[in-house]
């Protein structure tokens, strides 16, 4: 019988269950075009669905009024 090191010293039925694992993932991002922002929501939308429905996830878009450490990157053809 082999020891297994995931079990409390006092186990339970419950702790020899198989459970169920939620994954979640948070991604914040800073978008300053209004245009690209409707696409993000767009395209979130059309792979993880309407997120009006319940356990699709969760979208804010928020005004920022400071930023610290953001530096200007010189992009192609500028």
């Amino acid at each position: 019988m082999a020891l297994r090191d995931d079990l409390p010293l006092m186990p339970s039925l419950e702790d020899f269950l198989p459970r169920f694992e939620r994954l979640s993932r948070t991604v914040f991002t800073m978008i300053d075009d209004e245009e690209i922002v409707e696409k993000v929501i767009a395209a979130t939308q059309s792979v993880v669905g309407d997120l009006n429905q319940p356990d699709r996830g969760l979208l804010m878009v928020l005004p920022v009024a400071q930023v610290y450490g953001l530096r200007q990157h010189n992009q192609p053809g500028q």
